[in-house]
């Protein structure tokens, strides 16, 4: 799901020349919900280094649910600065060297240990901007500068997809079931499912009010971003239980403070969606 919403952004950010704006809002986003989170975060990271906490704020997101603003930021900055300097079709293979590396970080692990006999140990992780957003972000950018796919037949998304989603199944069976991969953050496969995905979505025609798409953004940003804190008051509840009280609460709350943030006197609310 997060490697759409990167491909999305971007591709909405690049057609309407709104990046520096963008990055700013995401930013405030990210502080003010950062500030939110912070007191769990304080009693969860005792014990921790200076620059272990400074990696996590400026780097992992604080391994909530934040860590896909984080992320974006970092993918746009360095998209939107390569594209300064080099052409964006190069900038899309070099962001899918990146994705390799990631992929041989985190889910390919045990085939690179075997194969290769290489363990990484790093501090940079896989779920952030460099190996996840980059990537996603560059494919966006990419789909928006290159339009030759609008002109082709929607049967050619379809089997893409099609095609990808067995590669996925077959991807994810090897490395779980059979090398029993520690890590799943990052799936060669979902990249080209991605691709196809967005190329199929985009010929659906769906016909909404300015107030429903804008109703729509605001609702599923704050879900996004609120449902850490859910996440955290439910935890230990039997795992339907748990992610029917999270849903219910973070629309409910979402709902609310959109709700609230039009009234006078309470639209600083806006600044948390």
């Amino acid at each position: 799901m997060c490697s759409i919403l990167f491909c999305f952004k971007c591709i909405f950010l690049l057609e309407n020349n709104r990046v520096i704006e963008t990055i700013k809002r995401l930013g405030i986003l990210y502080i003010i919900w950062s500030l939110i989170y912070l007191p769990y975060d304080i009693i969860h990271s005792k014990g921790y280094s200076v620059i272990k906490i400074i990696r996590l704020f400026f780097w992992d997101g604080n391994s909530h649910a934040l860590w896909f603003l984080c992320g974006n930021i970092i993918g746009i900055v360095i998209v939107y600065l390569l594209l300064r300097f080099l052409d964006y079709r190069i900038i899309l293979v070099i962001s899918v060297l990146f994705l390799l590396v990631g992929c041989f970080k985190s889910s390919w692990a045990p085939i690179a240990f075997q194969i290769f006999k290489i363990q990484f140990s790093d501090v940079l992780g896989t779920r952030n901007g460099l190996f996840y957003g980059f990537p996603y972000v560059a494919m966006g950018m990419y789909l928006t500068k290159n339009r030759k796919w609008e002109g082709k037949p929607i049967s050619g998304s379809i089997i893409g997809f099609a095609i990808s989603l067995i590669a996925l199944i077959a991807e994810s069976m090897l490395l779980v079931v059979y090398y029993k991969t520690s890590s799943t953050i990052l799936w060669v496969s979902v990249y080209p499912l991605t691709y196809f995905f967005f190329t199929l979505v985009c010929r659906i025609k769906i016909v909404l009010s300015v107030d429903k798409s804008r109703f729509i953004r605001k609702i599923s940003t704050l879900i996004y971003v609120s449902h850490g804190i859910f996440l955290i008051l439910f935890s230990g509840y039997q795992y339907m239980v748990y992610f029917l009280l999270v849903s219910i609460f973070a629309t409910a709350f979402s709902v609310i403070i959109i709700k609230l943030s039009q009234r006078n006197g309470l639209r600083f609310l806006r600044y948390l969606y």
